[in-house]
């Protein structure tokens, strides 16, 4: 009884990470699609340490009305000065979205969701139908 409660909890939990993997995935492709890539460069970088060492950067970067605007990142380790390429979406009645264009800034969460998703629930699957036996 015990065992069979905490198979349904982890399946429903790892069924969830699947289902939040699809929404990432779904929702980074929209807006990569509606993107349109610009030439930003790293100002400034600053380390944090709370329970390890980050490195953030901040990226400056100008918009097609000319507006100057920043994001802040740290998937990537560029030295200060460094163009990068960043994408922006703008959306009537939203303010615009900027991700620099790198692999893990834009795609890592969700891989990584996708992944867990997909092995759990392929061993959960291959857990319930073997239970029997």
């Amino acid at each position: 009884m015990l065992a069979t409660l905490a198979i349904s909890v982890l399946t429903l939990a790892l069924l969830a990470m699947l289902a939040g993997g699809i929404a990432m995935t779904v929702r980074q492709l929209a807006f990569v699609a509606q993107a349109y890539r610009v030439q930003g460069t790293v100002a400034s970088e600053w380390h944090y340490e709370h329970r390890g060492h980050q490195r953030f950067y901040r990226v400056e970067f100008q918009l097609r009305n000319g507006q100057r605007a920043e994001l802040r990142g740290s998937g990537f380790h560029p030295l200060v000065g460094q163009p990068v390429s960043v994408l922006v979406r703008e959306l009537p009645g939203h303010g615009p979205k900027a991700q620099l264009d790198t692999w893990s800034e834009l795609w890592l969460m969700a891989a990584t969701f996708l992944a867990v998703g997909i092995v759990g629930t392929m061993f959960m699957a291959w857990v319930i139908v073997n239970a029997g036996t």
